[in-house]
């Protein structure tokens, strides 16, 4: 008896290459590509990492120039990712260079929840999501056979399982800290944390902290506990996994509108699991498929994104203090040397624009299935 069913997580490599397009706008357009030149041997006396870190292999920070180094092979490789120019070298490079700088990154104390993100790539390369939509015509866009089909099912489920298992252990956490306690608050507690000691005050915390009721608090510590423990139970079958990444993406929008925090990374890839072929279906009966517009504006995107790039290597040169390569939304933010985090205008567009992108997704598969009635 199969328990999972990973046949249902099957997606075609076309799919995936328009995935792979979305996934850099994404990082372009909303969030930005973090930097790693303000990092150098200048701060060795904050240099304190976690017990596991591979910063641990050193005495303390490197040289400023090999952060520059790194820096800008992470930038390059990115690039090369996005124009689908080297396939799989690409995605490895990007989330190797990643997890090696992060790695310093985090070795002041704090750990973000980016690692979904940086390593998603090397999960999908091996899934085809360089082999159409690139900067050559000649992708290789062969019929596949069930062997390469079945390999390309089982790399998204096994993505899918890291993700769920990355929840799972978010959801442990919560369920050791005594969030199952009826007698607590926990969602509270951190609202009221996060908006006195973090100074978080932006869009809905001031309504959120003079909420008196109790089931209401308790019913959102119960809900975050199920729907992150839960999701390691749904990976059985994609349909069951795609529910719980539905109602994860209104959890995520929920602590983005009481916390002022934006798990970007989690979201981004949530859209792995879009039903693209539905999409498809919709489109190809919309007014735009007899222009063919999709693949007509393969070459615009995939320039317009160069030249974001391009303008990224001036930043890495001249701008090494920054924490994050100003994505197209934060621009004015060149400047600010304090600027780690997506701007509030930022955040609320790309998670707007992932709404907007859902409710289209859910229509098209409406639709889809009205047709086969």
């Amino acid at each position: 008896m199969k328990f999972v069913d990973i046949n249902s997580y099957y997606t075609d490599p076309k799919y995936l290459s328009i995935y792979r397009l979305l996934y850099c706008f994404f990082l372009m357009f909303f969030i930005g590509l973090p930097s790693f030149t303000w990092l150098g041997s200048n701060l060795d006396p904050f240099f304190s990492p976690p017990t596991w870190s591979l910063s641990n292999l050193f005495p303390g920070f490197p040289s400023k120039h090999f952060f520059l180094i790194l820096s800008l092979i992470n930038l390059l490789a990115f690039v090369s990712m996005f124009l689908g120019i080297t396939k799989n070298i690409a995605a490895i490079v990007f989330t190797v260079s990643s997890i090696i700088a992060h790695n310093f990154w985090y070795s002041f104390g704090k750990i973000d929840h980016l690692l979904l993100w940086y390593t998603l790539p090397v999960f999908l390369s091996y899934a085809g999501w360089s082999t159409h939509f690139t900067i050559f015509k000649n992708s290789d866009q062969a019929p596949l056979d069930k062997r390469a089909k079945d390999r390309i099912a089982f790399i998204m489920s096994l993505l899918a399982l890291f993700i769920a298992f990355t929840m799972f252990t978010s959801g442990i956490q919560k369920l050791m800290g005594g969030w199952w306690r009826w007698d607590r608050e926990a969602v509270r507690f951190q609202l009221i944390n996060n908006y006195f000691t973090m100074q978080r005050h932006e869009f809905f915390a001031a309504y959120f902290l003079h909420l008196k009721s109790h089931i209401v608090w308790k019913f959102m510590d119960y809900s975050a506990l199920i729907l992150e423990i839960g999701f390691l139970f749904a990976v059985f079958k994609r349909s069951y996994f795609q529910f719980f990444l539905l109602f994860g993406f209104i959890f995520h929008l929920s602590v983005l509108l009481m916390f002022n925090i934006s798990f970007y990374a989690n979201v981004i890839c949530y859209f792995a699991f879009l039903n693209f072929a539905s999409i498809s279906y919709f489109y190809k009966r919309s007014i735009f498929s007899r222009f063919g517009l999709a693949y007509k504006m393969r070459l615009p995107v995939l320039i317009t994104g160069s030249i974001l790039c391009v303008f990224w290597l001036f930043c890495l040169w001249y701008r090494q203090s920054v924490f994050r390569l100003p994505s197209v939304i934060d621009l004015e933010r060149f400047n600010d040397t304090t600027f780690q985090d997506p701007s509030p205008f930022a955040a609320t567009s790309f998670f707007f624009t992932c709404a907007v992108m859902i409710c289209l997704a859910l229509a098209a598969e409406i639709l889809k299935s009205a047709k086969k009635f």
